[in-house]
């Protein structure tokens, strides 16, 4: 996009966009929301800073091997938890409930989860939309 409005109100906003989704995915085994839905907060922010604002350091990461090869590890440590708790009955816990460390295996299941949602939505939309939606 070519509009400075939009541009300037984007690099304003993103961070705490991108603030939001961090804290939904790190409190969402204590409150409403969590992995899936701080993901796509902050997928859609990545989003909004491609499509509004251009390229960035950020995007440079998630757009090459890195963001393939962490999307890839937190895949497959998604589904080692899972197998842990679900097939050996292994369930980390650590404290008491209500702190923020206190959820266990659930706080590392929402981390990433959110880091897949993000990662897999950004990618998913670059696909489907192209370039051409993007300012390159």
């Amino acid at each position: 996009m070519d509009s400075k409005i939009l541009n300037n109100i984007s690099r304003i906003i993103i961070p705490f966009i991108q603030i939001l989704g961090c804290y939904i995915i790190l409190t969402g085994h204590l409150l409403p929301g969590g992995g899936f839905s701080g993901g796509t907060i902050l997928g859609c922010s990545f989003l909004i800073e491609k499509y509004f604002i251009g390229e960035s350091s950020l995007l440079k990461y998630i757009e090459g091997s890195f963001g393939d090869n962490l999307l890839n590890i937190a895949m497959l440590s998604y589904i080692l938890l899972k197998l842990s708790t679900y097939v050996l009955g292994l369930h980390i816990d650590w404290r008491e409930y209500g702190q923020i460390i206190g959820g266990g295996s659930i706080l590392i299941l929402n981390i990433v989860v959110g880091i897949v949602v993000a990662l897999a939505l950004y990618k998913i939309i670059r696909f489907i939309g192209g370039d051409e939606l993007a300012r390159d």
